[in-house]
Formats: C-alpha cells, structure tokens, sequence
C-alpha cells in the first residue's frame, strides 16, 4: 500500500484481502515519524476505525483493511 507521498506500508494478503495489523503500521512509523504508539494503542485505534466504518476488520481484532470507496 502506497500513502499520497509515495510512503510504503507493508500488507500481507488475509482471506484475499490485502490487510494490515498494528505491527506493520507501527513498522511504518518507526521509518516515518517521532510517534512511537504501542501495540496495543494501535490495535485500539483500528479496531475503533473498524467500528466508525473507517476500516474494515478483515479478522477480528488482529488484520484490518482500508474500504473499497
């Protein structure tokens, strides 16, 4: 998955969904950015996105994808 600025986060294929977990985004932001969440912290932040319809929950709480729109 590639971000408007030409930024990889790393996917992993899940029930053919191309889907991400909260240890490939915080990978993404060791090599992007100052903020240094936890796991777990991240884990929260989707599965609260899931529930807003902002993501999907792919499996639940573990791999999330972005919706198709």
């Amino acid at each position: 998955m590639i971000d408007e600025l030409g930024r990889m986060v790393d996917v992993d294929v899940v029930d053919d969904v191309e889907a991400f977990d909260a240890w490939r985004i915080r990978g993404f932001l060791d090599e992007q950015s100052h903020a240094r969440p936890s796991i777990e912290e991240l884990r929260t932040a989707c599965s609260h996105l899931a529930s807003t319809g902002e993501l999907l929950e792919v499996r639940a709480g573990r791999w999330y994808a972005l919706p198709d729109r």
